[in-house]
Formats: C-alpha cells, sequence, structure tokens
C-alpha cells in the first residue's frame, strides 16, 4: 500500500509554510476558522494551492462539491480510503483554513447558525479546480 497524501503532518507542513509571520512583506488574507483566525501569505498560498488540493482530493466524497456538496466538520478526520489522518481538531481545521484561503473551500453557513449543526460544528464544502467565488458556486 502506498504512503498516504493526506496526513497530519503534511497539513502542518503547508500551514507554517503558508503563514504570513509577524512582519509580513507581500499581500495577506486573514481566515477566521473555528478557534482562531489565521493570516496566510498570498504568495505562499498561491504557492502552495496544487499541494491543498491534492490533499482535498483525498477527502471522502461529500466533501466535495459535484460530488457530495460539504459534510460536518466532524467527519473530516477521515479521508476517501477510510483511514483516520488527523488526530486533532486543529489539524482538521488547519486543512479548512487552508483551503479557504486558496479558494478552494467555505464553510457551509455563516458562524452564527453552527450552534444548530451536530455538535455545534460547521459543514464545510471544497473544490477541485476552478477557485470558489465569494458568494460560492
Amino acid at each position: 500500500m502506498a504512503d498516504p497524501i493526506l496526513t497530519g503532518a503534511a497539513v502542518r507542513d503547508i500551514l507554517l509554510a503558508s503563514l504570513a509571520g509577524d512582519e509580513p512583506t507581500g499581500p495577506t488574507v486573514d481566515v477566521e476558522g473555528i478557534i482562531a483566525t489565521y493570516r496566510f501569505s498570498v504568495e505562499a498560498i498561491t504557492t502552495a494551492t496544487p499541494q491543498i488540493e491534492q490533499l482535498i482530493g483525498e477527502l471522502e466524497d461529500a466533501f466535495v462539491q459535484g460530488r457530495g456538496g460539504g459534510w460536518t466538520f466532524l467527519n473530516l478526520c477521515n479521508d476517501r480510503h477510510g483511514q483516520q489522518w488527523a488526530d486533532l481538531h486543529t489539524t482538521m481545521e488547519a486543512l479548512c483554513v487552508l483551503a479557504i484561503a486558496a479558494r478552494r473551500g467555505q464553510w457551509c453557513l455563516p458562524r452564527e447558525y453552527w450552534h444548530v449543526m451536530p455538535g455545534g460544528m460547521p459543514y464545510v464544502v471544497f473544490w477541485l479546480g476552478e477557485p470558489a467565488t465569494a458568494e460560492g458556486r
């Protein structure tokens, strides 16, 4: 069996390489996650977008627009092969905010509605290929 593509380490590596740092030298984008807000370097996110798409491609179809249309964050810990890839919710959040920064993902509902979702957690949807617009697809 080949080594898994979607791993917590892969997500953390991209996250750390994409954060803007204390004194950004170029344009940045802020993304609100579940428990934190992240500031990314636009240049770093643009460079990492193919890797982010590769990770998204390993998610269960229910999460991907055109295959399922979005699913609960609570189920994000398993990949399309039924294997658990994330050991912490913060790692799952990192994949979400990276995808949102790359315009390859979005929360399905505004934060003020998350409390009505299972476990009070948001639903999230991801795109492969063309980026998401501000209004979704």
